[in-house]
């Protein structure tokens, strides 16, 4: 399944998709076929313009991110953090603790778990293996650096994605319906977590964090960097699919969660 999975993004993600049909359009263009192939060719460069000039995938996060407000209201009994902050490879290869633009996730992390000390506290994510290490290690090096108690964090570090988080940490903490747990995870994520979360019987906390827009967008803006505006495009269009996939395979409690 996500052998499939991943082919399925690699053809599909926006910016490959646009690509792609450029390429094919070359190709039909240099068969004599002209008028078909610059059809292909116009149309993959009018939507990599627009998809560059006009911030479209942050016009599209907004819904997601905007769904869940972070409330702790009390002091929760746990605190959850989703993997996928850690570039693994980099990690391995460079031998040194290498981040991704979702290191907020951790941060927070942190910063929760010295507010509430008393809290119990868990690390969901294994992702890929390169060299025998996996998300787990990369964060265990890492809050190791910052002084946390190694003794205080459960590492679950056999799922690689969402659905996966949830089943497994659920199966290793078994936590009580009274217990109140905090997840931490990106917030264009959260309405997938949440679902998914609940799905499992865990009625968490949100606490969304690495937000890639603001509270409100205006779509007639201009991207001041093209390249960002298509990274933005990619991360929100893998999200709505992925909503869509999960309520598909039955593990979200809904399409869109509600708060």
């Amino acid at each position: 399944m996500i052998v499939l999975k991943n082919i399925f993004w690699i053809i599909f993600q926006p910016v490959n998709s646009i690509i792609l049909i450029i390429i094919l359009g070359s190709i039909i263009y240099l068969f004599k076929y002209k008028k078909i192939g610059l059809k292909f060719l116009y149309t993959g460069i009018i939507l990599l313009t627009l998809s560059s000039i006009f911030p479209i995938g942050n016009y599209l996060a907004l819904p997601l991110e905007n769904r869940f407000k972070n409330k702790i209201l009390q002091k929760p009994y746990g605190i959850i953090v989703l993997g996928g902050s850690e570039k693994v490879l980099n990690s391995s290869v460079r031998n040194q603790i290498s981040l991704n633009s979702s290191s907020e996730r951790l941060l927070y992390f942190y910063i929760l778990s010295k507010k509430y000390p008393e809290s119990k506290l868990v690390f969901s994510g294994a992702g890929k293996l390169y060299n025998n290490i996996n998300e787990s290690d990369v964060a265990r090096n890492f809050f190791e650096e910052l002084g946390m108690d190694m003794n205080q964090i459960v590492f679950e570090s056999k799922s690689r994605n969402t659905y996966e988080n949830a089943k497994f940490s659920y199966e290793l903490i078994r936590p009580n319906t009274d217990q109140r747990w905090v997840l931490i995870t990106s917030a264009i994520t959260m309405p997938r977590a949440i679902g998914t979360f609940r799905k499992i019987g865990w009625n968490v906390i949100p606490f969304s964090v690495d937000y890639i827009t603001n509270k409100k967008s205006n779509f007639f803006t201009i991207n001041k960097n093209f390249l960002s505006g298509l990274t933005s495009l990619n991360i929100v269009t893998y999200e709505w699919i992925g909503l869509i996939f999960y309520k598909i395979l039955n593990r979200t409690d809904s399409f869109l969660p509600n708060p």
